[in-house]
């Protein structure tokens, strides 16, 4: 009898594990759906934590993006470096098989980028994104390395020529 009510009471922590994974954390569907791509080379989105510059904020009228497993309406919740100020809303959100990203919105078309490499927490955040071919570019004035973030994957491109590419695990943006 014992073992028949611990064997209930786990199918039904079970099953509201997986409705609370399905529904999201609002309640609602959880639309974003995990981008898949073909393998590609992987490699880590920076080196060193970088501060290009301080972002005002402000507030926007951008559509919300749907929120991904383990983001809130700044981004990464595990992620500080991988979130919006307070008043920027994300326009995209996304996570590669190498880093989180976020890139924000301040209002009036004005974006930034925030990004953190998972494999030592090391964090880049580079102002002035623009959106280009369906995701958004940026790049690092002190280098002039270029980031790519695009439904498929993150693509770094450095100053000299060489191409870095780290595919999408799950994406989604406004």
């Amino acid at each position: 009898m014992v073992l028949a009510v611990a064997a209930a009471a786990i199918l039904a922590a079970a099953l509201v594990g997986v409705l609370w994974l399905i529904m999201g954390r609002d309640g609602g569907p959880n639309v974003a759906q995990p981008v898949t791509s073909p393998a590609a080379p992987t490699t880590i989105a920076g080196t060193t934590t970088e501060r290009a510059t301080t972002m005002p904020t402000a507030s926007s009228s951008q559509p919300r993006v749907n929120p991904l497993p383990g983001t809130d309406d700044l981004g990464f919740i595990a992620y500080p470096g991988a979130r919006c100020d307070p008043g920027s809303e994300p326009a995209a959100l996304a996570r590669t098989t190498q880093s989180v990203l976020v890139v924000c919105g301040t209002g009036a078309g004005n974006y930034y980028y925030r990004g953190v490499r998972l494999s030592d927490g090391a964090g880049i955040e580079l102002a002035n994104a623009v959106r280009s071919s369906g995701g958004f570019d940026v790049t690092n004035p002190t280098d002039g390395t270029r980031y790519q973030i695009r439904p498929n994957g993150l693509t770094i491109v450095q100053p000299d020529g060489k191409t870095l590419s780290e595919p999408m695990v799950q994406y989604a943006a406004s």
